[in-house]
């Protein structure tokens, strides 16, 4: 099998020849609603080429591709590969018996897995930014991505959340300058060798996979900082120590920025937060004011954020202008700090934290923005088993900055339960810590145990990288 799929690789390599699609005319996906996917999908349409592909169940993924001419089946079936079709690209969600998976071998047609596709199609891209790290990659690239497109670059934008400004998770583009996320789960981001990289942080996360710890993680992000191009360039935090040490292995020029730290290339000073959830700071770069930013999100992470992607920006030949008017466009991506609504007068926030230093972020910038004698209520879903056992004593630290805690069952995602741990035994887990929290199993009676609780000026957020986000959204229609 492994011998297969080598051949495989070298015969899909062969069709790259001149790193050009021409030679490709139909491609099958499988999984193809999922969040890169779907996105890998609307970049091969709009290079004319013909996309088919399935997924377990209808969504507004599908749907959307559907709309963009692709030809959408629900459910796997052998009968769904194109015996004509030049590729199949695949998920790692995607078993080894996947019945189109199976019958694409069968026929001899070459498959790829979608990590490695989308590092061809970073590579059609000279000047690609890829953009890494365990928390704040979806935000981060799309600051970036509104600069260059407020610039005037015209970038290619492949990424893992939805983004108002370019009304979806890609903006398809044949220019020079791409713009993506470089997610670390299973080292995804070493299938790309961009132009430039960001690397944001560096901490312990998917224990699933990277069972050797931190040691393991640093050094899958050690070699993404090797993978950049030797012309490039690296964005890293030295706030971060991890992401600092994995820097060392750059065969590039590395650019430092930090929050505060005036020792880093790039910082912020002078930051201020509104009630309303407006952010201001000065961008300085080596000592020299460059000038006054606002952005329309709150908190210090996001600041950081931005100042990494001004970093990047300015050195891909961006100015200050672009860089002050790309930020000011920016609205957020969805589900950061999204606020969905309102209820009784409570304004209804939904986040995709899922890491215990994620739900942190969010608590702190909650609470710089509560008004006094009001509440925080946290309605949190642990995203997989794995994460819900190996952070609970962090999650109940970072937790305790909300007033109570509404715990739902556990997300398991690629997961199967193991029988360890469940959202109730999770939510007493936070009792005995002393925290006031409460489980529920049905979304309902969350949202009915909310409906009489919440006042006006309360905060409602819901946490999690599943479907929690529900509760919110319904309580947002009232």
């Amino acid at each position: 099998m492994f011998a297969t799929i080598i051949e495989n690789v070298i015969k899909y390599l062969l069709m790259f020849e001149n790193n050009e699609f021409e030679n490709i005319k139909k491609v099958h996906m499988i999984g193809i609603g999922g969040s890169s996917m779907n996105g890998i999908a609307e970049i091969l349409l709009h290079y004319g080429i013909a996309v088919s592909g399935s997924d377990r169940g209808e969504s507004d993924n599908t749907l959307r591709l559907r709309d963009l001419g692709a030809v959408v089946s629900v459910g796997h079936r052998a009968e769904n590969v194109p015996s004509d079709c030049d590729l199949v690209i695949y998920t790692l969600a995607v078993a080894d018996d996947n019945p189109e998976l199976l019958a694409a071998k069968e026929m001899g047609i070459p498959v790829i897995e979608r990590g490695t596709f989308l590092g061809y199609i970073v590579s059609k891209h000279p000047k690609s930014l890829a953009v890494t790290g365990t928390h704040g990659k979806t935000t981060t690239t799309s600051m970036a991505a509104s600069i260059l497109i407020s610039a005037g670059k015209d970038p290619c934008v492949h990424m893992g959340g939805f983004f108002p400004l370019i009304g979806g998770s890609v903006r398809p583009s044949s220019s020079e300058y791409l713009v993506t996320e470089a997610c670390e789960y299973h080292r995804n981001m070493l299938n790309m060798q961009p132009f430039a990289g960001i690397i944001l942080n560096v901490e312990e996360e998917h224990t699933d996979y990277y069972r050797g710890g931190l040691d393991e993680i640093k050094k899958a992000f050690s070699d993404f900082a090797y993978n950049i191009m030797p012309d490039g360039f690296l964005v890293v935090c030295i706030d971060d120590e991890n992401a600092s040490e994995v820097s060392s292995a750059a065969r590039c020029k590395v650019i430092t920025y930090s929050l505060l730290n005036d020792s880093a290339e790039f910082y912020a000073k002078n930051i201020f937060h509104s009630s309303e959830g407006k952010s201001t700071f000065t961008l300085c770069r080596k000592g020299e004011e460059l000038g006054i930013v606002s952005i329309t999100v709150p908190g210090n992470y996001n600041i950081s954020n931005a100042v990494a992607a001004s970093a990047a920006a300015l050195e891909l030949g961006c100015s200050f202008e672009d860089v002050k008017k790309g930020l000011a466009d920016f609205v957020g991506a969805n589900r950061r700090f999204q606020h969905v609504g309102n209820y009784n007068g409570a304004r209804l926030i939904d986040d995709y934290a899922h890491h215990p230093t994620e739900i942190k972020e969010v608590m702190d910038t909650a609470r710089s923005i509560l008004l006094p004698g009001h509440k925080i209520y946290a309605v949190f879903q642990a995203h997989t088993y794995t994460r819900a056992l190996r952070f609970r004593d962090a999650f109940c630290k970072v937790l305790s900055g909300a007033d109570e805690i509404i715990v739902s069952d556990i997300y398991a995602a690629r997961e199967k339960d193991p029988g360890t741990i469940n959202g109730q035994m999770l939510c007493d887990h936070f009792r005995s810590a002393g925290l006031n929290a409460t489980y529920f199993c049905e979304f309902i009676d969350i949202e009915n145990y909310l409906k009489n609780k919440v006042k006006p000026d309360d905060l409602v957020i819901s946490l999690g990288a599943g479907d929690i986000d529900k509760v919110v959204l319904d309580l947002a229609k009232g």
